[in-house]
């Protein structure tokens, strides 16, 4: 069986035969590519009205402008896939 997991590209798969195991999806962070900005925000927006911005760390200096994502809004997130029992 194949189950929804930890998020929507993440999967939990099992069978009655034995253990399963689960494929995971880790997304990027949007993050702020202007000079020494340090600002972030959920990989979820769809368009950059909605983005949140916000420092990476407490105490990190976020930039008073129109913040630069790393990754257009209308495009795949980037990330990486791995797998546990």
């Amino acid at each position: 069986m194949v189950h929804a997991a930890d998020s929507a590209l993440s999967l939990r798969v099992s069978s009655d035969r034995g253990p399963g195991f689960r494929i995971i999806f880790h997304g990027e962070r949007r993050r702020c590519t202007r000079g020494d900005c340090r600002a972030v925000t959920d990989s979820g927006y769809l368009c950059a009205a909605d983005a949140r911005w916000q420092p990476e760390t407490p105490g990190d200096v976020i930039g008073d402008h129109e913040h630069q994502p790393s990754f257009p809004y209308d495009t795949p997130q980037p990330g990486t896939w791995s797998t546990s029992p």
